[in-house]
């Protein structure tokens, strides 16, 4: 692949491992057991992080672990993007998690320090790869291929603090998640953050670039449905090489990074379709993997739900919101979400340390259930789902039956030692017959409850996701649905969309107590919630552009060295 690996790049910045500054990167790294903590878990993460510099022509260098390199100001209509870079919207991007949970909460190793702003430059090297490859972008002018940059790269802008936490506060858990996509919040901090000011000098206008009006499919950047898109190809190929990259660098002499290389993606009549009918079954087939084995699954949720009670807590207590611009005025908690991830687990951190039932159990129970779940995940969930991809024809028709492979709360194959179950916790599965009486009457209306042995936890299942790529066939040239095209994918959706409908009820065990402590503190935090919506939003445009400039200062201290960031992006 023609690109330089981040690890040469720090090398380069820091020299060899012992001089590096670790002490700044361990608490954010996660060390697996047996294994030399510093240097197992510095390899892994620099293998699939990108780094980011300054040259001295002054343009942008992205040396993505996934697209490969591309120079940020080669071109005249570059310099919005070199602009938008130092804005303190886009900065804040550095601090804010692109799958969510917090270091030590998460339950998929390497699923945390991915920042969005990774997941925006990503996007724009991948659309400057199309660009350069597809004849029908080449004939473009250079402002038309510069919206579709812009296009993509502004369309994460919206996202909170812990990106779809914000969504779930706002909608409620198992809602829409597309509170960051509406127009209003995001235009008011598109314009009141001095972006919209940089896109009007450039000659571009907002409505131009922000999710314009394409037709009700939508185009290859931003599509509706389950084909493919910009923003599903860059987020799913940077999280298939994070969860998968340990087993799937010669597995069956496969290497994944090569098999998804952007050269497999082509832009064709206006969509984005896959060249190579192979890359496409096992990309879509690991797609889906990251629904059951982490968006959709429950002990995941369950740690989703808690946070996200955390995170309102936070946000209506007095003693943590103040405005730090505007004379500690309490902040609207929409805009305390505009504020980076730091913010959050500062005051998690201030709860443990006092003591407070709330915070030490949620805590106690999400780090517990992320660490037995990475474990597991490790020492057996994934060799057996690569197995399971690769192999899929074999296992057709008697997977779902055998639970070795689909579910992954059901997997008791002759193999397996445990299924990455914490002995607090016991899962099952809500039917309307299980919901309404049988688990707990009160689940009807209330989603946390307490009962004599420990916490009801009601889960309902999120936003469908999956993806079903056109492919060109090789034999007539015709563009297909991959699951039009055999190979056992059509089942294997069939069975990831019924799994994406289940709702679930995890029961962690504890004292009645300490459970009535959460239940208590999460529903008079639902009260405070409704009267701290009240307080007034930050209006002047000034207060608020200080506001960002604050937040975005206090972002750049968060994420380096974590982003790879080359000091010189800050001069």
């Amino acid at each position: 692949m023609n690109y330089r690996s981040s690890y040469e790049h720090q090398l380069e910045l820091f020299g060899e491992i012992d001089t590096l500054p670790w002490r700044a990167i361990e608490p954010h790294v996660t060390p697996l057991p047996g294994q030399n903590a510093a240097t197992r878990s510095f390899n892994e993460m620099i293998d699939f992080m990108p780094f980011y510099e300054m040259n001295e022509k002054g343009n942008f260098l992205v040396h993505d672990s996934v697209w490969g390199e591309e120079e940020i100001g080669t071109y005249e209509e570059d310099k919005v993007l070199l602009q938008l870079l130092h804005t303190p919207a886009m900065r804040r991007l550095m601090a804010i998690e692109q799958l969510t949970l917090p270091q030590g909460y998460e339950t998929v190793p390497n699923t945390t320090m991915y920042k969005r702003f990774e997941h925006a430059w990503g996007s724009v090297v991948f659309v400057r790869k199309m660009i350069e490859k597809s004849p029908e972008l080449m004939s473009l002018s250079g402002h038309e291929k510069m919206v579709l940059q812009l296009r993509t790269f502004l369309s994460d802008f919206g996202h909170t603090a812990f990106s779809h936490l914000g969504d779930w506060v706002k909608q409620g858990f198992g809602g829409p998640e597309d509170a960051h996509d509406q127009k209003e919040e995001t235009y008011r901090l598109l314009e009141l953050s001095g972006v919209a000011e940089v896109l009007f000098h450039n000659g571009y206008a907002l409505d131009e670039v922000f999710f314009p009006n394409v037709g009700e499919r939508g185009d290859w950047v931003e599509r509706s449905g389950k084909q493919l898109c910009v923003d599903r190809v860059d987020f799913g190929v940077r999280q298939i090489l994070r969860m998968f990259r340990d087993g799937y660098g010669d597995y069956r002499g496969i290497d994944l990074r090569e098999l998804l290389r952007f050269d497999k993606f082509e832009v064709v009549k206006g969509q984005l379709v896959m060249n190579d009918w192979f890359a496409a079954s096992i990309f879509a087939r690991l797609y889906a993997e990251m629904v059951l084995e982490h968006w959709q699954e429950p002990l995941h949720r369950g740690n989703l739900a808690l946070f996200s009670e955390i995170t309102r807590e936070t946000l209506v207590a007095t003693d943590s919101v103040s405005n730090p611009v505007l004379n500690s005025q309490l902040l609207h908690p929409y805009d305390g979400l505009l504020s980076i991830d730091d913010d959050i687990t500062s005051r998690d951190r201030m709860g443990r340390l006092q003591g407070h039932t709330f915070w030490r159990q949620t805590d106690f129970i999400m780090r517990n259930t992320g660490l037995e779940r990475r474990l597991w995940f490790d020492d057996f969930r994934r060799s057996q789902l690569l197995e399971m991809i690769v192999g899929m024809p074999a296992l057709a028709g008697k997977g779902e039956q055998q639970g070795i492979v689909w579910d992954p709360i059901n997997t008791q194959g002759s193999d397996t030692r445990f299924n990455g179950t914490p002995p607090f916790v016991d899962v099952l599965e809500v039917t309307e017959d299980v919901r309404y009486g049988k688990i707990h009457p009160d689940l009807v209306t209330d989603d946390f409850l307490p009962t004599s042995d420990g916490l009801l936890v009601f889960l309902p299942h999120l936003k469908e996701r999956w993806i079903d790529p056109e492919v060109i066939d090789r034999y007539d040239g015709e563009i297909k649905l991959l699951s039009q095209m055999g190979g056992f994918f059509d089942m294997f959706i069939g069975i990831v969309e019924k799994f994406q409908q289940r709702d679930f009820v995890i029961n962690y065990s504890m004292r009645r107590d300490n459970a009535q402590d959460i239940v208590q503190t999460i529903k008079a935090s639902r009260t405070r919630w409704q009267e701290a919506m009240k307080r007034p939003r930050i209006e002047d445009e000034h207060d608020y552009q200080s506001y960002i400039e604050h937040v975005g200062s206090r972002a750049i201290a968060s994420a380096y060295p974590l982003q790879m960031l080359h000091p010189n992006i800050f001069d």
